[in-house]
This record gives structure tokens, sequence and C-alpha cells, in this order.
């Protein structure tokens, strides 16, 4: 029963959030210098931006104005670009917090792990780094110039952007990659992702690399939860119930084999291996915590992060 009101919660939280879905979206795709992406690409991130899972039939049609497909069905195209939705999430917050004019320069906000120390030299280059032009991700960045500082803010800018436009504010790593193919960034731009740990953190759980946008959690909680994930966290929380009743259930068999090896070796009668019953359980990983937004893994201490907004920070490993 439970599930089934989940599905039902799930089905009206996507109509409720139809509109946004197609905001998302176009945004999206208007990061993109073709203004249009490989509809395979969407597909695979459907999740991260909240679309419906047949949204090609249930979301696209709605939106002609915004959405149109290529001749051969590979690309989504964009149709109309809105200008006053080409204000990035970075540029937003300055807006909200300190009468931002567009074109001023924005620092990015940073968070590190307590006890991330800082190299003297690469703060003071992060100081100047932080200092540098802010490039609208939604602008043209082809007339900068290559392996530049500037150019490194504009990708970091770009990622940045592109995790904010997910529900989750986070992406599967090799997903994010593939989509910055996508969007042209410069050879080589996956390196800012562990360049700039006070941005992004990688979490490697469930033996797969996620992107995590660090300033949209506190305490390993989204900041604005959106309804989806709330969602996504009571399916994965039903899992887990079901695996630790599944866990019993194989406790309770376990026991009761072995009591009856036990009376057959009693009884002179031919009792199976107890090698034949494996204590080993699947390994489990804390999947519910990145499902539900959780920026951390079990092995590292940042549940415990600083509350450094706003100031410089290290963009390499922590010095010994």
């Amino acid at each position: 029963h439970r599930l089934s009101a989940l599905h039902l919660d799930e089905e009206q939280a996507v109509d409720a959030t139809r509109a946004d879905a197609a905001d998302r979206l176009l945004r999206l795709l208007m990061l993109a210098p073709s203004r249009a992406l490989p509809l395979h690409l969407v597909a695979r991130i459907r999740l991260d931006l909240g679309l419906p899972s047949d949204f090609p039939r249930s979301l696209l049609p709605h939106y002609p104005d915004y959405f149109a497909l290529s001749a051969d069905g590979r690309l989504l195209e964009l149709v109309c670009y809105r200008k006053d939705l080409a204000v990035s999430a970075v540029q937003s917050y300055a807006q909200r917090t300190g009468g931002y004019k567009i074109g001023d320069p924005i620092a990015f906000q940073l968070s590190f792990p307590r006890g991330f120390e800082l190299d003297k030299n690469v703060r003071k280059w992060l100081d100047e780094w932080q200092k540098l032009p802010y490039i609208s991700p939604y602008e043209d960045g082809s007339h900068l110039a290559p392996r530049s500082d500037i150019t490194e803010k504009r990708t970091v800018a770009v990622l940045h952007e592109a995790l904010s436009l997910t529900v989750g504010k986070k992406m599967e790593k090799e997903v994010l990659v593939k989509l910055g193919e996508a969007l042209r960034l410069p050879p080589g731009f996956r390196k800012v992702l562990a360049r700039h740990p006070g941005i992004f953190y990688l979490s490697h759980k469930l033996r797969t690399q996620t992107v995590v946008l660090r300033e949209a959690y506190r305490r390993h909680m989204l900041v604005d939860k959106h309804p989806m994930m709330g969602i996504r966290y009571q399916f994965l929380h039903l899992m887990h119930m079901g695996r630790e009743e599944a866990g019993k259930a194989k406790g309770k068999e376990r026991k009761t084999v072995r009591g009856d090896q036990m009376m057959g070796d009693e009884y002179g009668a031919d009792g199976e291996n107890e090698d034949d019953y494996d204590d080993e359980e699947d390994e489990e990983e804390d999947e519910e915590n990145i499902e539900a937004g959780v920026a951390s893994e079990d092995e590292e201490s940042d549940d415990e992060d600083t509350e450094n907004r706003g100031e410089t920070g290290e963009p390499q490993q922590a010095a010994n």
C-alpha cells in the first residue's frame, strides 16, 4: 500500500513540477553553444533534471516554443532562447546577497572539511582567481585564451551551473564529463573538478564517482530540497526496509538449517557442510545517503565541513 501511495505521490510531483522541469531542460540547452544536445544524453540525465520517464511524449509536445527534435530524432534542439532565464545560480545568489550587477566579479562560495590546510601560494593564487571577471555560462566563451585562469573560471562556472540545474545538485562524474563534452568545454576540463574541492565534492559510493555541488548542502542535507528528492528518499527507505526484512529472513533460515545439521549429526544423519551456507551478505553501501543528497563518503569526516562560504580556499590537496 505504501509503495502504491508513493507511486501516486511521484505522479503528482511530476505533474506539479512539469513547468520547472521544462525550464531546467531549456536552460541546459541554452548552455550548449550549438543550442542542441543528443537526445540519448538528455535521457540519461532525465532523473537528475526531474523529467518524467517518457518526457519525449509527455513533456516536449507541451512546450513547442521551447523544444524541437532534429529531423533524424537524435538531437533535442532549442527553439526559443529566453534571456530572462539566462541568469546563473551564482549570479542569482550574488544578486540576493550583495547587490550584484551584470559584469561584476563574483567569488564562488567555498566550503572545506575541518582541518583542510591551505598552502600560502595556492591561497594567493585562488584569491586572485576569485577576483577574475565572472563570465556567465550562458555567454559565449570562445574568445577566451585557452589554458588561462579566466577560461578555467568559466569552465567551473559552466559545470557549477549544470549541477545547479539538477534536482539533487549532483551528477555521476562519467555523465557530467559526457555533458561537458557536449557543451564544448575545453580539453582537460574534468581536471577542474579535482582542482577545486571547495566547490565540488567527489563521492565514490556505490562504486560510482559522483560530483556533488558542496554549497547546496548543509550537514549533508540539501538546502533546497526538490519535491522529487523527498519521494526518492522514501523509495530508497522502503528498499532498505525490504533488504533488512530479507536479511532477517535469511538469518532465520540459516539458523533453522544449522539446527537441523546439529540434529542430523546427533542422530547420525548426513548433515550438509556449514560452509555451504555462506554468512557473507552482499556489500551494502549507503545508497540512501547518495540518492537523498548526502555529499559525503563514509570514510571521510566531511560531515563537519567548515562554513567558509565566500572565503578563499585551496584548489589542490591539503598539506600534510
